[in-house]
Order: C-alpha cells, then structure tokens, then sequence
C-alpha cells in the first residue's frame, strides 16, 4: 500500500515537473492574433518558440484552415529531415529562417486573395521521451479596396501615386505612399 502511494506521489511529481518545464511563443506572444496585408506583397506569418531547458523543436508544421473545419497541410521542417512543402503551396511560401526549428515564421512571398483564412503553427518538441505539441493561430485578411491593395493596420494602403489628397490652407497635395499611412508629400513643380 505505501509503495503504490509512493509511486502515484512520483508520476504526480514528474507531472509537475513536466507541466512547469514548457516553452512559450515568444513571437506572437498571444496564442491567437488577426492580421491584414497586401495582394500581390510579403506576408510573414510569426512563430517562434521558446524551449525550456531540455526540450528540442523536433518539427514544425504550418496549416490552413478550410472552409469546412478540416486542415490542410502547408508546409513542414523536422529538425533531420529538412522541409517540404504541400500542395498548392508548393513553391509559394516558404519559412524565414535557415533553421526553422529556431524561427519558425512562415512567408507568402506573393499574397492571393485565397490565402485568406486561419493559419496554425504547430510545434512538436522533444522532452525526455514525451512528445509535447503547442499551436498559435493566425487570421490573414487581404480585402481588396482597388486592384492590387488591401488592409494593412488601421486604414486602407494603396499603391504609390494611387490616391492623392489634398490638406491645409491653401491646399498641399500629397500622395499615400506605398505600405506607409502616411502621406508622403509631392515635389513641387
């Protein structure tokens, strides 16, 4: 009898152990983030992790969410085995970093609207036998205001030379740079 309590106290203990001795994701830190972006430009997808002492990235698989719940496979790096990638997605997206493992971000070298949708980052670690998984989600937007230009942050961004606006007294005409929210003013003539 007081060996099998002795037994139930040490698996409770490891468990502890085990619980407390986890990584984090360090880029986002929140477990679940939206994000906009342009058609046609980059799109990085953050997701970095940290391991705790003994723990090792042994694999690092990015999905998308479809229409009806399931996943798709989009892209994955194991820490023997290199990377591959799936689908559609093949030769379209690719991760930031040499050592995936490490920063596992992933890039959309040339945004499409059907890139629209929830993206995990799945990690699989490698503690002391146990295979340990953590996931961070992403929602990409990309809603098109005028061909080739989407959301980015809190106001629309537009191609360079697309919108001119004029402010101040008399009138100072600028033009919205690309990528930027604010107006870059235009060279007097």
């Amino acid at each position: 009898m007081e060996r099998t309590g002795q037994r139930e106290m040490c698996l409770a203990l490891l468990l502890l152990v085990a619980v407390c001795a986890q990584g984090v994701f360090v880029e986002p830190p929140q477990l679940v983030t939206s994000q906009r972006s342009l058609a046609e430009s980059e799109t990085r997808l953050p997701c970095r992790y940290q391991v705790e002492d003994e723990e090792k990235v042994v694999q690092v698989t990015w999905f998308k969410e479809l229409p009806d719940g399931s996943k798709e496979q989009i892209i994955t790096a194991h820490f023997t085995d290199g990377h591959t990638e799936f689908g559609r997605y093949s030769g379209r997206v690719r991760f930031e970093s040499g050592s995936p493992t490490e920063n596992s971000a992933l890039l959309i070298p040339s945004t499409e609207e059907s890139d629209e949708g929830s993206y995990t980052c799945h990690i699989s670690t490698f503690p002391n036998g146990n295979f340990r998984e953590a996931h961070h989600t992403h929602r990409l937007d990309c809603t098109h205001l005028l061909p080739g230009a989407c959301f980015a942050g809190g106001g629309p961004v537009v191609p360079f030379g697309s919108l001119l606006s004029s402010r101040g007294s008399p009138a100072s005409p600028s033009l919205l740079g690309h990528g930027s929210a604010r107006p870059v003013p235009e060279p007097h003539q």
